[in-house]
């Protein structure tokens, strides 16, 4: 497995130079990931420089803010765990309640690290709730015959912006002797950026 995310973790880098500007949340994505194949490497320090600049990218997005958390709590620096799982939460206020139990869990292990164990207890009870409304939002589905969404759907929808981002890489101008080739050259680009982003993931989420 290990081996799975060192061989990943390049994937990603190489495919940060190659989206073009204004993608900040795909890039934000590809660094969150970048971040996860450093974390389970043991490379904390680069797991946080990852997840920070995944928050400097898109501060709205609240899965950059947990991976800064789960690098900070590894680096044993749980004051600013707090910080990163409560910013994760705010941002991930409209999320399903399966993935804030979760956020709610990390935050209560931060603050019980930290010595504040009357607020960890808080922590937990909120996690206790959202996990309450996992199951019940999950038993409305099953009544009304709909599958519950889960924060992987979530993720998988990110994927998609990602390959969207992906069919944008490759540049615009060119004269108009020269559109057909532009053309192919962008095609084949797309291509080559989208084959590996597949195999990026696929190594990530084997």
């Amino acid at each position: 497995m290990a081996e799975r995310y060192a061989e990943a973790a390049p994937l990603f880098e190489a495919l940060l130079g190659l989206l073009p500007e204004g993608e900040t949340h795909a890039k934000s994505q590809i660094l969150c990931r970048l971040s996860a194949c450093f974390l389970n490497e043991r490379q904390y320090d680069k797991a946080l420089a990852a997840a920070e600049e995944a928050v400097l990218e898109d501060d709205s997005h609240w899965s950059a803010h947990d991976c800064c958390a789960e690098a900070l709590f590894a680096l044993q620096r749980y004051e600013d765990t707090t910080e990163a799982c409560e910013a994760a939460l705010e941002q991930n206020s409209l999320h399903d309640p399966e993935e804030r139990a979760r956020l709610e869990n990390n935050l209560a292990q931060a603050l019980e690290a930290w010595g504040e164990e009357n607020k960890a207890l808080m922590a937990e009870a909120e996690a206790a709730e959202a996990t309450m409304q996992t199951r019940e939002a999950a038993e409305d589905a099953q009544r009304s015959g709909h599958v519950a969404r889960t924060f992987h759907d979530d993720d998988a929808g990110e994927g998609e912006e990602l390959d969207e981002a992906v069919e944008h890489a490759a540049p615009q101008d060119q004269d108009e002797e020269d559109e057909q080739d532009e053309e192919e050259a962008r095609a084949a680009r797309s291509a080559e950026l989208a084959s590996m982003v597949a195999r990026a993931n696929e190594l990530y989420e084997a």
